[in-house]
């Protein structure tokens, strides 16, 4: 951490950034000018995982990332004021104090998320449409380079009856933590889909509990 600030601004962009929103409110006679903000979005997961796949979301390592049911409150603003304090040459947020940023252990702590294990590598190389019918049980529709609807998987894995067997308990859990990755974890532009390459690290819940890392494809 820097004794002294930079002679140069800690935000180098254009001179038109979200920072100068955010002082202008301190002073209620000042106009403000100009604000911009990044479009912040996940997709919320309406509905309580059913009490029948919850041992095998646990023994995933999703037991407790799957109950932020109703997404969290975005406040687009800070955010985007955020991100243009990021630099890329260091990989950290520089603030008027000095730098920061995310480590494993911010995200073991406040999303539970297994940091320690087998990393996963490789290419994804999968016939994307039977993996999805061997691990979900129904075949999958309108796949987009292997990226499946999540509002399909809501349409198909809503309701569990409550003498379900086991093979139809894991599709369900599988389901769901495909929702949670594509929903919350990692949501993409499209808004609204996940991508299959997920589910082979599904088969055995057990080994996906000890898994961490990040997928290439």
């Amino acid at each position: 951490m820097a004794d002294e600030m930079p002679d140069e601004p800690i935000i180098r962009l254009d001179g038109r950034h979200v920072w100068n929103f955010w002082r202008t409110q301190e002073d209620p006679n000042q106009e403000v000018t100009y604000e911009r903000k990044l479009t912040c979005y996940w997709n919320r997961i309406g509905q309580v995982p059913h009490p029948d796949i919850l041992p095998l979301l646990h023994e995933a390592g999703f037991g407790y990332v799957s109950m932020f049911i109703q997404g969290a409150k975005l406040n687009p603003s800070l955010i985007s004021a955020l991100v243009e304090r990021w630099r890329p040459e260091t990989h950290t947020f520089h603030l008027p104090y000095g730098e920061a940023t995310i480590t494993l252990d911010d995200v073991a702590y406040h999303l539970s998320l297994p940091v320690d294990g087998d990393a996963i590598t490789g290419k994804a190389e999968d016939n994307w449409f039977l993996l999805g019918r061997e691990l979900l049980g129904i075949d999958p529709v309108d796949l987009d380079g292997g990226r499946v609807l999540i509002t399909w998987l809501d349409e198909n894995f809503s309701d569990l009856l409550n003498n379900a067997s086991l093979q139809l308990k894991e599709q369900f859990a599988r389901a769901h933590i495909l929702r949670v990755i594509g929903g919350i974890l990692m949501p993409d532009k499209s808004r609204n889909k996940v991508h299959l390459m997920w589910l082979r690290h599904l088969r055995v819940f057990s080994d996906a509990g000890n898994l961490v890392g990040d997928l290439q494809f």
